[in-house]
């Protein structure tokens, strides 16, 4: 009897370990802005996107990439990302005719679980009112095209 409990317990424990390693829950926070620039009617800004892991083992984050309207924004490099909260690297471009969308962005982010699977997160990240979206102002506050009178 003792044994078949043993055996149960073991398989109830490798179970929900493998259900751990599979599991990815994250979620998406516009960062603080690092530098920026503007080359005609795209700014680009290197900035920092928030990642939460609210999961219970650390995945790799091998690529976040979103677009939405004149904006898009992709990670530079892949990181680790461990329960907890930790800020990755992104380059994000803005149309200055198009703006900042009013609608949430979508976050595609591809990781690798700790079971060694490839997975994919989308959480939905805002982006208006942001420090993104305050720098992307600034910088295209200046901006016209054909037909537009000057900014003072």
């Amino acid at each position: 009897m003792a044994v078949a409990v043993t055996a149960t317990h073991t398989l109830e424990s490798r179970r929900r370990q493998a259900a751990d390693n599979a599991h990815v829950a994250l979620t998406a926070l516009v960062g603080p802005v690092e530098s920026g620039g503007r080359n005609g009617r795209t700014v680009t800004l290197r900035a920092t996107l928030t990642v939460v892991n609210t999961g219970p083992a650390a995945v790799v984050l091998e690529e976040v990439t979103g677009t939405i309207g004149g904006l898009t924004f992709r990670s530079d490099r892949s990181a680790t990302i461990r329960p907890g909260v930790r800020r990755v690297a992104v380059t994000v471009t803005i149309d200055c005719v198009k703006g900042i969308p009013t609608e949430p962005v979508e976050a595609v982010m591809n990781v690798e679980t700790a079971d060694g699977q490839a997975r994919v997160a989308s959480p939905l990240m805002v982006v208006q009112g942001t420090l993104w979206a305050e720098a992307s102002e600034q910088m295209c506050r200046s901006f016209s095209h054909p037909g537009d009178r000057p900014v003072p």
